[in-house]
C-alpha cells in the first residue's frame, strides 16, 4: 500500500515539476523505473508554451540508472512517429529530452522530414492548421539544433529553413521570429543578418497558401481589427469559432465596448448568450464593468453554466457585497468554488474558513485550471495573505512558473521552509534552481 502511495506521489512531483520527484528517485530510482519512461514519451506539463518542459528535471532522474537506453530510445521512437508530428507540445517536450540526451542528430532528422513535407513542389493534403504545427515544430526543433550545435554548423541548417521558406513565399521573419530571436541572442545580429543576405527571393516563388483547401479558411485568425460589442456577440453565437478565436478577438475590444458588452449581458433573456457574455470577464485585466449584484441574481437562477461564470467573474470584484455573499453561501453549502471569491476579499481570520476548503481540493489536470486561477489570486493577495496561503499553493500548483512566483514571494517574506529550497534545486524550471542558489 505503501508503495502505491508513493509512486502516485512521485508522479504528481514529476508532472508538477518539483525536485521533491528527483529526491524520492535518490532512494530507490528503480521502484519508479515505469513511470519515468511513460514521462519521457509525452508533454506532462501544464502549460509548456510559458513555464517549458519538465526535460530538466526528467534527464537528471535519467541520469540515476545506470543503462539510459530504454528511455533515451523512448524517446526517440515517439520523436519520429507519425502520430506525434502535429502534436506541438509533445514535440517540444521530446526535442527537449533529445537534446540533454544528446541527440541532436536525431532532431535535425526530424527537422529535414518536416522541411521536406511542409515545402514541397507537389500539391499539398495538408490544412493550415496542420501546417502551422508543423511550421511550430521545426522552428523549435531549429532553435534546439542553433543552441547545441557551432556556428558553421548552425547557419547550414538555419540556412536551409530559410531557404526554402522564403522559396515558398513565406515572410520569414514573420514566421520565424522566435529562431531569429534565438539566433542573433546565440550568435549576434550581424551573423545572422550575414546569412539572410545569402538568401534571395526566386523570381518565381511557390505561395505555400494557395495549397490550402478554402475550407480550411475559417481555422486562419489573421484580422488585427478591434471589435465592437455587436460583432462580439455574433462571434459568441456562432458555434464553429476555437474558443481561443473567441478570447482573442474579446481582448481587442476597447473597454467602452466591453461596458457595452456586460449591459447586453444584463438586457438579454437569453441565459445561453448571458453565460457566454459574463464568461469574457474573468480576470484582473478585464473585471466585470457592471454591479456585481448582477452575478449574485445570476448564481441563484438555478442554470449551472451561468452560476459557474459568474462565480468566475466575482473572483475579480473586490468588494463588501460580494464577499458577504461568499460567507453567506459557504455557510449554507460549504461550497469550495467560493474559495477564490473569499481569497480575494480575505480579512483577518478568514483563513479559519478557506484553508480547510483548499485542502479540500483534488490536485489533478481535470481541475488544474481551477487551482490555477486560485493560485493567480493568492499572488495577486499575497502581501495580505498569511504564509499557509502561499504553502498551498507551493504545494499545489501544477504551474513551475506559478511556483517560482511564489517561492519569490516566500523568499522575500523569509518564510521559505527548509524541504522546499532542497527540492528546488532539482526543480524543472531552471529559474527556480537558480533563485535558491543564489539565495
Amino acid at each position: 500500500m505503501m508503495n502505491m502511495e508513493n509512486t502516485y506521489l512521485f508522479k504528481q512531483y514529476l508532472m508538477t515539476g518539483r525536485g521533491k520527484a528527483y529526491l524520492m528517485a535518490t532512494d530507490d530510482s528503480l521502484k519508479y523505473a515505469e513511470v519515468v519512461l511513460e514521462a519521457c514519451k509525452w508533454n506532462i506539463a501544464f502549460d509548456i508554451q510559458s513555464e517549458g518542459s519538465r526535460a530538466f528535471l526528467i534527464a537528471d532522474i535519467v541520469d540515476l540508472y545506470n543503462d539510459r537506453t530504454p528511455f533515451v530510445q523512448a524517446t526517440i521512437d515517439e520523436y519520429v512517429s507519425p502520430e506525434t508530428e502535429l502534436r506541438c507540445d509533445d514535440m517540444q517536450h521530446l526535442a527537449d529530452l533529445l537534446s540533454l540526451f544528446d541527440r541532436l542528430d536525431i532532431i535535425e532528422q526530424r527537422f529535414d522530414q518536416m522541411l521536406n513535407r511542409v515545402y514541397s513542389e507537389a500539391d499539398s493534403e495538408l490544412t493550415s492548421e496542420e501546417i502551422h504545427a508543423y511550421k511550430r515544430n521545426m522552428e523549435y526543433a531549429v532553435i534546439l539544433l542553433v543552441q547545441g550545435y557551432e556556428w558553421d554548423h548552425s547557419k547550414v541548417v538555419f540556412g536551409r529553413l530559410a531557404e526554402r521558406a522564403v522559396r515558398f513565399g513565406d515572410n520569414f521573419a514573420d514566421e520565424y521570429e522566435w529562431l531569429i530571436d534565438c539566433m542573433e541572442e546565440e550568435y549576434g545580429k550581424e551573423q545572422v543578418e550575414a546569412v539572410m543576405k545569402d538568401i534571395s527571393m526566386p523570381s518565381e516563388s511557390v505561395d505555400i497558401h494557395d495549397k490550402i483547401d478554402d475550407s480550411d479558411e475559417k481555422s486562419c485568425f489573421l484580422t488585427d481589427v478591434s471589435v465592437s460589442a455587436c460583432k462580439m456577440i455574433e462571434i459568441l453565437m456562432a458555434d464553429d469559432i476555437p474558443d481561443r478565436y473567441v478570447r482573442s478577438w474579446a481582448r481587442r475590444m476597447s473597454d467602452d465596448q466591453r461596458k457595452l458588452l456586460a449591459e447586453e449581458a444584463v438586457k438579454t433573456s437569453d441565459a445561453v448568450l448571458r453565460t457566454k457574455i459574463v464568461s469574457l470577464y474573468d480576470s484582473t485585466s478585464y473585471p466585470w464593468p457592471q454591479e456585481a449584484a448582477y452575478l449574485i441574481n445570476w448564481c441563484s437562477l438555478g442554470y449551472a453554466p451561468l452560476r459557474y461564470e459568474s462565480l468566475k467573474a466575482m473572483r475579480y470584484i473586490e468588494s463588501d457585497e460580494v464577499r458577504e455573499y461568499a460567507l453567506a453561501e459557504i455557510e449554507k453549502t460549504n461550497g469550495r468554488d467560493l474559495a477564490g471569491v473569499l481569497i480575494r476579499n480575505y480579512r483577518p481570520d478568514d483563513e479559519s474558513v478557506i484553508l480547510p476548503m483548499l485542502y479540500e481540493m483534488s490536485i489533478n489536470m481535470d481541475n488544474s485550471e481551477e487551482c490555477h486561477k486560485i493560485g493567480s489570486i493568492i499572488l495577486d493577495k499575497a502581501e495580505d495573505l498569511p504564509k499557509e496561503f502561499l504553502y498551498w499553493m507551493y504545494e499545489s500548483t501544477m504551474c513551475s512558473f506559478c511556483r517560482k512566483e511564489v517561492l519569490d514571494c516566500m523568499l522575500s517574506k523569509g518564510e521559505v521552509p527548509e524541504q522546499y529550497l532542497e527540492e528546488c534545486e532539482w526543480d524543472a524550471n531552471l529559474e527556480i534552481r537558480e533563485l535558491v542558489l543564489k539565495d
